[in-house]
């Protein structure tokens, strides 16, 4: 990684010295991989604050006054609104901090209902900076209720990965790679993905291909690594069989129990 004088450490200490002060900020905190203590100097500075319901845009001045303090933005881009998970949400990244050093700033509304992204079994332990009235009270999911929305899904994933695998085969028989690929990855390998996760990670069975290497048993991350990369259409075939194997023993062997021990350990 090339050398940028600006750290994680100085952006978040910018951002915080100008946004503590604000009447109007209720709550902050870092998630991401600082949530997760797997923060290095590659990692996102995802920092969560909660504002009286008029002063969003008040607080993304606030942020941008502060970052254009260190360095000049190179990149700036904000979810169009409504944004999926209903507050709103600025990516930047400084010319001092280099690419990878991304600040992504979430805002949302002090009386707002909605997700906050402060779950500790789904978005890990928050690094609480300022919490005023106690604001920050994420309280604690229901692994037996998480359970049965599994369950629930692992049926569908059992019955669509059945009807979709010919889709692979028969692009494979077309002798058209590209598209034969495309199904592969997301009609293959995207629910085997999604049923190992359930199993060994399940507050993340939904989170797709980040930190698999972190969330799955080494031999099963590999395996994963070596059926994600394919050199031809003939070991896209030869690796689809493979896939499709895993994904079936994986689905006929499944412990519900052991599912439930890791709900509840957290």
């Amino acid at each position: 990684m090339p050398a940028h004088p600006l750290s994680r450490q100085a952006l978040l200490d910018a951002l915080l010295t100008a946004l503590a002060p604000l009447p109007y900020v209720h709550a902050a905190w870092q998630g991401g991989a600082a949530a997760f203590g797997r923060a290095d100097e590659y990692s996102d500075i995802d920092l969560h604050v909660i504002a009286g319901d008029e002063r969003v845009e008040d607080v993304f001045e606030a942020a941008e006054a502060a970052l254009t303090g260190l360095s000049p933005i190179r990149h700036k881009y904000r979810l169009p609104e409504p944004a999926w998970h209903g507050m709103s949400q600025t990516f930047y990244i400084l010319e001092a901090a280099g690419p990878y050093r991304m600040v992504d700033l979430v805002v949302g509304k002090f009386n707002s209902a909605g997700p906050r992204f402060w779950e500790p079994e789904v978005h890990g332990h928050a690094i609480v900076h300022i919490n005023k009235d106690n604001t920050f009270k994420p309280q604690l999911l229901d692994a037996a209720a998480h359970l049965e929305t599994l369950k629930g899904k692992v049926e569908g994933l059992r019955a669509s990965f059945l009807i979709f695998q010919p889709l692979v085969e028969k692009e494979i028989l077309r002798r058209q790679p590209m598209d034969a690929l495309h199904f592969y990855l997301g009609r293959t390998l995207r629910p085997l993905i999604q049923l190992l996760r359930t199993l060994y990670a399940p507050w993340h069975y939904d989170w797709g291909g980040r930190y698999l290497y972190r969330e799955l048993p080494p031999e099963h991350a590999a395996r994963l690594e070596t059926l994600s990369f394919v050199c031809d259409v003939d070991d896209l075939h030869t690796k689809h069989e493979e896939s499709v194997a895993w994904f079936n023993e994986l689905a006929e062997s499944l412990d519900w129990g052991e599912v439930a021990a890791r709900l509840e350990k957290k």
